[in-house]
């Protein structure tokens, strides 16, 4: 794989994510990656179990009638991109939900974290079940 800077990796996660392309985001995660969430009683460990997590969770949001999609903004450091829920139902409502930080080491995500912004949020998504 070719050298791609912080930048460039973040702006491929957010791809993934926007476009439900997780396929892409497997070749910029190591194998032991690390995902932390509040929304989690336990970290995610391993890169298939992550995306096999991250699969069935962005699913669940869609039959939900809810999609996420991820914005690299200037307000967040330079190592994170904001994520926001956009409901399909309601005049496509949008709720900021947070930040997803990214770690990166070399030229490989080695790990990532959620941050919510919005603390009663937080029910809201743990009902959103794979």
């Amino acid at each position: 794989m070719e050298e791609k800077s912080n930048r460039e990796l973040l702006i491929e996660y957010v791809k993934a994510i926007n476009y439900l392309y997780i396929s892409s985001l497997e070749e910029l995660l190591v194998d032991d990656f690390h995902y932390v969430s509040q929304l989690l009683e336990n970290s995610i460990e391993g890169k298939k179990e992550y995306l096999n997590f991250l699969i069935s969770k962005l699913r669940a949001f869609k039959h939900s009638g809810w999609s996420i999609i991820g914005r690299i903004s200037t307000s967040y450091s330079k190592d994170a991109f904001e994520l926001y829920m956009i409901s399909e139902k309601n005049n496509r409502e949008v709720k900021r939900l947070g930040a997803l930080r990214v770690f990166i080491e070399g030229n490989k995500i080695v790990k990532s974290k959620l941050i919510l912004v919005n603390k009663k949020d937080i029910d809201l998504l743990k009902n959103i079940t794979i």
